[in-house]
């Protein structure tokens, strides 16, 4: 398994130098990855944490500066909500700088608000993204690309650089059946948030299903807590979203878990950045180089 950082790239913690100290010592650590999140202009009501919210593709590619080995991802880039002509040139020339280090994770939204203010369609995101996908396929292909669809259309088009591997690797956001779908059919990956080895496990029996054999590489992105002990309903909260909680020992139990299960890649989004009435950077920082030592590095 895997290992991913959630960077703080939104909420209270949300500052230059935040951000590039806690990816210089991810990739110092050993994190195999790095990840930034998604918003552009919220509702009030979402002021909180997301009203402060580095861009995330802008981000990923000053921080492909600062490293030289860790991944580069998003988590998750609104994809319906981009052109996804532009969204491909921008990741390729994401991936380029970094040679080779960039994953799209890539979901439907589901702020309708947001929609509005940019200008978006919330009604038919879902075959717009399904097209976004095709599109940006079609761009990171060979010169000259043609595609031919609802929203886009292009003939003997032109559009370097291209993907140091060709292409980028697509990780599609969701645990409904639609993203299931999408991710199978469409994606390179699957990427759900919060999920317990319980609901991971049935849901993985239903995405192989849908790919019929098709590889999907499978992610979960999880609160990391080592501030809450565990519970009896399974470190869920009010908001029924799965944790990991606890000391180092059970938190690299619960990994065992996932591992069985067939989980590629964890993304560690620690309660600092999640919680806002609580935590520093400088705690936030411990938590990275605890989970690092005491629980990446007991689970092996």
């Amino acid at each position: 398994m895997k290992f991913g950082l959630v960077l703080p790239t939104y909420g209270r913690l949300a500052r230059a130098t935040s951000i590039i100290q806690a990816t210089v010592l991810a990739e110092n650590l050993g994190y195999n990855s790095v990840w930034t999140t998604d918003h552009v202009m919220v509702p009030a009501n979402f002021r909180q944490p997301y009203g402060n919210t580095f861009e995330v593709l802008t981000t990923l590619a000053y921080v492909a500066a600062k490293t030289s080995t860790v991944q580069l991802g998003t988590s998750l880039v609104v994809a319906p909500l981009r052109n996804p002509i532009q969204l491909a040139k921008q990741c390729a020339t994401i991936d380029v700088l970094s040679t080779g280090r960039m994953i799209l994770g890539a979901g439907s939204g589901y702020l309708q608000e947001e929609f509005h203010f940019l200008g978006g369609n919330f009604q038919h995101r879902g075959r717009y993204f399904d097209e976004c996908i095709r599109v940006m396929r079609e761009v990171w292909k060979d010169d000259p690309t043609s595609f031919e669809g609802e929203f886009f259309r292009f003939s003997n088009a032109y559009a370097a650089p291209k993907p140091m591997r060709g292409m980028i690797p697509i990780w599609i956001g969701g645990d409904s059946r639609a993203a299931m779908r999408r991710a199978a059919v469409l994606g390179d990956g699957w990427h759900p948030g919060n999920l317990s080895p319980e609901k991971f496990a049935k849901r993985m029996n239903e995405l192989k299903k849908m790919a019929n054999g098709r590889r999907v590489t499978t992610s979960v992105r999880l609160t990391v807590d080592f501030a809450k002990e565990p519970d009896q309903n399974g470190h869920r909260e009010k908001n029924n979203a799965y944790k990991l909680a606890g000391s180092a020992s059970q938190m690299a139990d619960d990994l065992e878990e996932y591992a069985k299960l067939g989980l590629d890649h964890l993304l560690c989004e620690f309660a600092e950045i999640e919680n806002q009435s609580v935590g520093s950077p400088s705690s936030f920082e411990s938590s990275i180089h605890r989970f690092a030592k005491e629980v990446a590095g007991s689970f092996g």
